[in-house]
């Protein structure tokens, strides 16, 4: 009995029936070591799958005729999702939470929540600071006011689209006006100012 497994991404899925069983390690062709005659009904299960992922058999019980089978499709879909992102102009630690899990990012790149989610579920990642008027996490950090952008949504698969900008403000130099006091005339006039000479 000749079958295919489709949407692979896993390996080590064990395929079983009463009394044989296969381990399939990639995508492509398996094949049960024993033989059936003609007349045999057997129940194909999948009896163990990789973890997060969910494994099924199409069609599984099969009757031969006087003919090999090789119309099996085993698929596996994943069924949990991790949310990742990435940081953006920080220098210093900033703590990232999702539900009850925190983690520390200490410099720019890529982060990953351990934390798992089904399809249809919603995340939202939050920062150790406050919400902006427009429903923004922000926080500072040392010199630093950093942003959550994109950071909440429903699954619906793997989530790399969390965008965390941090600005840093010591750069920015000190603004100082420009005023004065009018005398001695009536009406209007305009005073221009060049910028620097």
């Amino acid at each position: 009995m000749n079958d295919t497994l489709s949407n692979g991404e896993p390996a080590f899925v064990t395929v079983a029936e009463d009394q044989a069983e296969v381990f399939v390690e990639s995508e492509g062709l398996f094949r049960f070591s024993k033989g059936y005659q003609s007349g045999e009904k057997v129940l194909v299960e999948v009896s163990s799958a990789p973890e997060n992922y969910a494994c099924f058999v199409d069609n599984p019980l099969v009757t031969f005729v006087n003919e090999n089978v090789s119309d099996l499709l085993l698929s596996c879909q994943r069924d949990a999702f991790s949310v990742s992102g990435t940081v953006f102009g920080l220098e210093g630690d900033l703590e990232l939470s999702i539900g009850e899990e925190t983690i520390t990012v200490t410099e720019d790149g890529e982060f990953e929540f351990a934390t798992l989610f089904q399809v249809g579920d919603k995340y939202s990642i939050s920062l150790s600071g406050k919400e902006d008027s427009d429903g923004t996490s922000v926080t500072s950090v040392e010199n630093f006011e950093c942003r959550a952008r994109f950071s909440e949504d429903l699954i619906t698969g793997q989530v790399s689209s969390p965008r965390i900008v941090c600005r840093d403000y010591s750069e920015q130099p000190e603004l100082f006006s420009l005023s004065g006091t009018a005398s001695g005339f009536a009406g209007s006039l305009t005073l221009l100012n060049t910028d620097n000479i």
